[in-house]
């Protein structure tokens, strides 16, 4: 998959993006460090980047939401509060998650349930990278990375001297009201932006039962809930304020952020559990040019994060405490080519104290340091550019009660991309990516209602190493543009979260949890045991876009454009492992097909998406059936570079039953039905 190198470049900083000409629409520049750039039509590795405007026409509920109709991506999918994204079939702890280059520091990774802390309403941009490469910003980013930018920042001196803009979303399946604003002052060197917004929806509207047509007709019962999906309401608001001093070639700035949110669990009805979190973020960012001794540019990123949520049994019951609160250092400094190579090396230093407190406490309290370093480099040799980067860590996790363990993943890769012509581009990558567990796979022990399992980690587990080759084709010929990313990752030792046909009471009757005998052991016996082991595994797939002009006549755009996203995970063989090799929560092939029409200030696109059933399930998983949505959408500006502009959403017109594979509630809560959605946004 791709290598560092373009991991990192594309992440380090938010830009204005540079318009480049592309079939009915304009290709964005992806971000880079200095002096390494690229984009995303060069990209060894599958690239996406959402900038503003891009993002007013995508549902913003939530960060997997906003992303889930990039080619490879998909969602959890935990009801209308939290849905973290799925990057070709890997997701968790795998898919590292950053707030303006650095680690967002809440527990998202730790559990499907608990919400992401960055913020897609709030964002100026959004850039993904798709695969096991991502390897500059953490050892656990080798599925890829989700770069969340809100510009509190500045990297340059704003060109008024007070502007701003406001936002309003309704929504009618959930009767749903979001509203954000922010206001940017500037003087001198100074600038100063102040931001809020608030999210407040009902419980939303479903097509039929709760539960879907595979359990009822595994289990024999019928659900209750028909028409509107209990437990599934959200109340969130956040505020923040960001400060920069801007000089020639230099910035520095610091932000401070504060969340709070409250959101149902579905899946158990009306008295099923909620969540009640706070998070105080506090940003410290600054980059300068050098010129010296070598190094052209350096950079640095320092973040601390405070946060909490209770888990409310009943919905006003506290529970069990979820906590992290840590920091993190990043620093880069890009460097003059050596041996002909143009490079950057950096730092990376993060620590957290996190864990949880109370009846549902399956993770113990522990501290986690890790520190790496990184370095990256590109050649070119005319119509070839030869790259490649390296990475080291040292991760340590420490529980309140039990020893300690180590782990020293180091990662590698290489790759190379032909200039075959100027309309066509090959490249292909090879990488080495190595991962150290997480406290929750090591240490987890104890029920959790949220996904209604009881996990259990294995202290025992080592590092997981996956060995990847990825092929890239950019096509841009007249009319018709054309992106294909295939893959292939051979793990070593995959960590994976799987049923095993036991319950927790099996567990306790084999004595092997006395201390979750008597009332512990009648209230969650039945949960089934969901336990974290190592076994090798094969990812194969690939995305394909294809984009064409089919009209262009004065201010008259027609476009049609067509995705296809697969991939296909098994462990492998195994002696004693039994037959069935799939791994769990894989997503299925996915098919988007779409028509836009551009004509002044007024954009209408209609879109179709296919996602077939998905059979290739695990022991105790059930499969998901397949679903068809039809949705349209009409964008207007009055006029050209409009202060205002209108967003009318149509998603499931059709009113369909739709479940994602991914997630653990897919059997007891559908995806939203028939929703229309008005947005209005202005700024000065």
């Amino acid at each position: 998959m791709m290598n560092l190198l373009t991991a990192a470049a594309i992440l380090a900083v938010a830009s204005e993006p540079s318009p480049q000409s592309a079939p009915g629409h304009e290709t964005q520049e992806v971000v880079v460090t200095a002096p390494l750039r690229t984009d995303a039509e060069k990209a060894l590795q599958g690239v996406s980047v959402l900038t503003e405007t891009e993002l007013l026409a995508l549902p913003s509920a939530t960060l997997g939401e906003a992303l889930e109709k990039l080619p490879g991506v998909t969602s959890t999918a935990f009801g209308a509060g939290a849905a973290r994204p799925v990057i070709r079939g890997l997701g968790e702890d795998r898919i590292r998650i950053l707030s303006n280059g650095i680690g967002v520091i809440d527990a998202s990774s730790a559990s499907p349930d608990h919400a992401v802390s960055a913020d897609a309403s709030e964002a100026t941009r959004i850039e993904v990278l798709r695969g096991s490469q991502a390897l500059a910003y953490g050892n656990n980013a080798i599925g890829g990375v989700v770069n969340v930018i809100d510009g509190l920042i500045k990297q340059e001196r704003p060109d008024k001297v007070l502007g701003g803009g406001a936002r309003f979303n309704y929504s009618t399946v959930d009767d749903g009201f979001q509203g954000a604003g922010h206001v940017d002052l500037a003087y001198g060197p100074v600038a100063i932006r102040i931001q809020g917004g608030t999210r407040e929806t009902d419980d939303y509207d479903i097509p039929g039962n709760s539960r879907s047509r595979v359990l009822r007709e595994a289990s024999g019962e019928e659900d209750r809930e028909t028409g509107r999906l209990a437990n599934s309401d959200v109340d969130a608001s956040n505020y923040a304020f960001g400060l920069s001093l801007l000089g020639t070639g230099r910035s520095l700035g610091v932000t401070y952020r504060r969340l709070t949110g409250n959101y149902g669990v579905p899946g158990e009805g009306e008295e099923g559990p909620r969540i009640d979190l706070a998070q105080n973020r506090v940003e410290v960012r600054g980059e300068t040019l050098l010129g010296l001794a070598g190094l052209e540019s350096g950079k640095f990123s320092f973040a601390y994060g405070d946060y909490q949520h209770v888990e409310l049994e009943g919905g006003v019951e506290p529970a069990t405490l979820f906590f992290n609160r840590g920091y993190e250092f990043r620093a880069e400094l890009a460097h003059q080519p050596v041996l002909g190579a143009k490079g950057a090396f950096g730092f990376q230093f993060l620590r957290s104290d996190n864990g949880a407190i109370g009846e549902e406490s399956f993770i113990a309290p522990n501290i986690q340091r890790d520190i790496g370093g990184f370095w990256l480099g590109r050649r070119e040799f005319g119509a070839l550019s030869l790259e490649a980067g390296a990475r080291i860590d040292s991760r340590r996790i420490a529980p309140d009660s039990g020893p300690a363990r180590g782990f020293t993943p180091a990662s590698f890769s290489f790759g190379g991309a032909w200039q075959a012509s100027e309309t066509l581009l090959l490249g292909l990558t090879f990488a080495r990516a190595q991962r150290a567990p997480n406290p929750a796979e090591l240490f987890a022990l104890g029920p959790h209602l949220a996904t209604a399992n009881f996990e259990l980690g294995d202290a025992d587990i080592g590092i997981e190493t996956g060995n990847s080759f990825e092929f890239a084709t950019h096509w841009h010929f007249s009319r018709l543009k054309v992106d294909l990313h295939g893959f292939h990752t051979r793990f070593n030792n995959f960590i994976a979260l799987t049923p095993d046909g036991r319950s927790a009471q099996d567990l306790v009757d084999a004595g092997l949890f006395p201390a979750f005998e008597g009332e512990e052991a009648e209230e969650f016996g039945e949960l089934p045991v969901f336990a974290f082991n190592q076994r090798d595994a094969r990812f194969t797939g690939g995305e394909i876009e294809i984009v064409y002009e089919i009209l262009h006549r004065g201010t008259w755009h027609l476009t049609t454009d067509a995705s296809v996203e697969l991939v296909r995970a098994r462990f492998a063989a195994r002696e004693g492992a039994g037959t069935n090799r799939n791994l769990p929560r894989i997503p299925p092939l996915n098919v988007v097909l779409g028509l836009k029409s551009e004509w002044r200030g007024l954009t209408a696109r209609v879109e179709g998406i296919i996602a077939r059933g998905q059979s290739n399930v695990t022991d105790f998983e059930l499969p998901t059936d397949g679903y068809r949505f039809l949705n349209a959408q009409l964008i207007w500006q009055p006029r050209k570079n409009s202060p205002v502009t209108l967003v009318i959403d149509g998603r499931n017109l059709t009113d369909a039953d739709a479940r994602l594979a991914t997630s653990f509630l897919k059997d007891v809560a559908p995806l939203p039905g028939r929703n229309i959605r008005f947005t209005l946004k202005a700024a000065f």
